[in-house]
Protein backbone atom coordinates (compact mmCIF):
# COMPACT_ATOMS: atom_id res chain seq x y z
CA UNK A 1 0.00 0.00 0.00
CA UNK A 2 1.28 3.49 -0.83
CA UNK A 3 1.71 6.03 1.95
CA UNK A 4 1.79 9.80 2.20
CA UNK A 5 3.47 11.95 4.81
CA UNK A 6 1.20 13.77 7.23
CA UNK A 7 3.77 16.48 7.85
CA UNK A 8 4.06 15.50 11.51
CA UNK A 9 6.36 12.58 10.92
CA UNK A 10 3.57 10.01 10.54
CA UNK A 11 2.39 8.34 7.40
CA UNK A 12 -1.17 7.83 6.26
CA UNK A 13 -2.01 4.93 3.93
CA UNK A 14 -3.50 5.95 0.59
CA UNK A 15 -5.72 3.83 -1.59
CA UNK A 16 -3.86 1.92 -4.27
CA UNK A 17 -5.62 1.62 -7.59
CA UNK A 18 -5.92 -1.72 -9.33
CA UNK A 19 -3.21 -2.67 -11.80
CA UNK A 20 -3.00 -5.63 -14.18
CA UNK A 21 0.53 -6.81 -14.91
CA UNK A 22 -0.46 -9.57 -17.33
CA UNK A 23 -3.35 -11.24 -19.12
CA UNK A 24 -2.96 -14.17 -21.48
CA UNK A 25 -4.88 -16.93 -23.18
CA UNK A 26 -2.90 -20.00 -22.17
CA UNK A 27 -5.03 -22.47 -24.13
CA UNK A 28 -7.84 -22.39 -26.68
CA UNK A 29 -9.15 -25.58 -28.23
CA UNK A 30 -12.29 -27.04 -29.71
CA UNK A 31 -14.45 -28.57 -26.98
CA UNK A 32 -16.01 -32.01 -27.02
CA UNK A 33 -19.26 -30.32 -28.03
CA UNK A 34 -18.86 -29.75 -31.76
CA UNK A 35 -19.84 -26.07 -31.73
CA UNK A 36 -17.87 -25.02 -28.65
CA UNK A 37 -14.38 -24.01 -27.57
CA UNK A 38 -12.63 -24.28 -24.20
CA UNK A 39 -10.30 -21.48 -23.09
CA UNK A 40 -7.80 -21.18 -20.26
CA UNK A 41 -6.97 -17.61 -19.24
CA UNK A 42 -4.43 -16.28 -16.74
CA UNK A 43 -4.68 -12.80 -15.23
CA UNK A 44 -2.03 -11.40 -12.87
CA UNK A 45 -2.67 -8.25 -10.85
CA UNK A 46 -0.67 -6.03 -8.55
CA UNK A 47 -2.73 -6.10 -5.38
CA UNK A 48 -6.11 -7.73 -4.70
CA UNK A 49 -8.23 -4.77 -5.87
CA UNK A 50 -11.05 -5.57 -8.34
CA UNK A 51 -10.31 -5.73 -12.06
CA UNK A 52 -12.66 -6.51 -14.92
CA UNK A 53 -11.96 -9.28 -17.44
CA UNK A 54 -13.77 -9.14 -20.78
CA UNK A 55 -14.03 -12.08 -23.21
CA UNK A 56 -15.05 -11.49 -26.82
CA UNK A 57 -15.53 -14.53 -29.06
CA UNK A 58 -15.18 -14.47 -32.85
CA UNK A 59 -15.79 -16.45 -36.03
CA UNK A 60 -13.05 -15.95 -38.61
CA UNK A 61 -11.88 -17.30 -41.93
CA UNK A 62 -8.29 -16.14 -41.40
CA UNK A 63 -6.02 -17.34 -38.59
CA UNK A 64 -4.76 -14.56 -36.32
CA UNK A 65 -7.47 -12.10 -37.36
CA UNK A 66 -10.79 -11.70 -35.53
CA UNK A 67 -13.79 -11.88 -37.83
CA UNK A 68 -17.37 -11.25 -36.77
CA UNK A 69 -18.19 -11.29 -33.07
CA UNK A 70 -20.12 -14.36 -31.90
CA UNK A 71 -22.62 -13.68 -29.14
CA UNK A 72 -22.48 -11.05 -26.44
CA UNK A 73 -19.27 -9.91 -24.79
CA UNK A 74 -18.79 -11.66 -21.43
CA UNK A 75 -17.58 -9.61 -18.46
CA UNK A 76 -16.30 -10.87 -15.10
CA UNK A 77 -15.10 -9.00 -12.00
CA UNK A 78 -11.99 -10.53 -10.42
CA UNK A 79 -11.09 -9.52 -6.87
CA UNK A 80 -9.37 -10.71 -3.73
CA UNK A 81 -6.29 -12.34 -5.25
CA UNK A 82 -3.32 -11.41 -7.42
CA UNK A 83 -3.30 -14.43 -9.73
CA UNK A 84 -6.25 -16.02 -11.52
CA UNK A 85 -6.20 -19.21 -13.61
CA UNK A 86 -9.62 -19.36 -15.22
CA UNK A 87 -11.48 -21.73 -17.55
CA UNK A 88 -14.32 -20.79 -19.89
CA UNK A 89 -16.40 -22.65 -22.48
CA UNK A 90 -18.22 -20.84 -25.27
CA UNK A 91 -20.87 -22.38 -27.50
CA UNK A 92 -20.81 -20.68 -30.88
CA UNK A 93 -24.16 -19.36 -32.05
CA UNK A 94 -23.40 -18.32 -35.60
CA UNK A 95 -25.11 -20.27 -38.38
CA UNK A 96 -22.13 -19.78 -40.65
CA UNK A 97 -19.28 -22.24 -40.70
CA UNK A 98 -15.97 -20.38 -40.29
CA UNK A 99 -12.49 -21.86 -40.48
CA UNK A 100 -11.55 -20.54 -37.02
CA UNK A 101 -13.08 -19.71 -33.68
CA UNK A 102 -11.26 -16.97 -31.79
CA UNK A 103 -11.08 -15.26 -28.42
CA UNK A 104 -9.83 -11.80 -27.46
CA UNK A 105 -9.42 -10.89 -23.80
CA UNK A 106 -9.08 -7.46 -22.26
CA UNK A 107 -8.92 -6.09 -18.75
CA UNK A 108 -9.89 -2.86 -17.02
CA UNK A 109 -7.53 -1.42 -16.09
CA UNK A 110 -5.61 -2.50 -19.17
CA UNK A 111 -2.94 -5.17 -18.88
CA UNK A 112 0.66 -4.43 -19.73
CA UNK A 113 0.43 -7.35 -22.16
CA UNK A 114 -2.33 -5.64 -24.18
CA UNK A 115 -5.40 -7.47 -25.47
CA UNK A 116 -4.31 -10.94 -26.60
CA UNK A 117 -6.16 -12.81 -29.35
CA UNK A 118 -5.94 -16.53 -30.11
CA UNK A 119 -7.87 -18.80 -32.44
CA UNK A 120 -8.35 -22.51 -33.10
CA UNK A 121 -9.79 -24.55 -35.93
CA UNK A 122 -13.59 -24.67 -35.93
CA UNK A 123 -14.06 -28.38 -35.19
CA UNK A 124 -17.72 -28.62 -36.23
CA UNK A 125 -16.89 -27.12 -39.60
CA UNK A 126 -13.85 -29.34 -40.14
CA UNK A 127 -15.96 -32.44 -39.41
CA UNK A 128 -18.98 -31.44 -41.48
CA UNK A 129 -17.10 -29.59 -44.24
CA UNK A 130 -13.57 -31.08 -44.45
CA UNK A 131 -12.78 -29.02 -47.55
CA UNK A 132 -12.61 -25.96 -45.24
CA UNK A 133 -9.75 -27.43 -43.21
Amino acid sequence: MATTSTGGGGQTPTAQSASVSGAEITSLKAASSQRAADAAVTVTTIGPDPVTLTLTWYNSDQSGTPGEQDGATETFVLKGRTSYDLRYTHTFRSDRCPRYWGLRISTTPGAGSGEPYQDTGALACMINFPELG
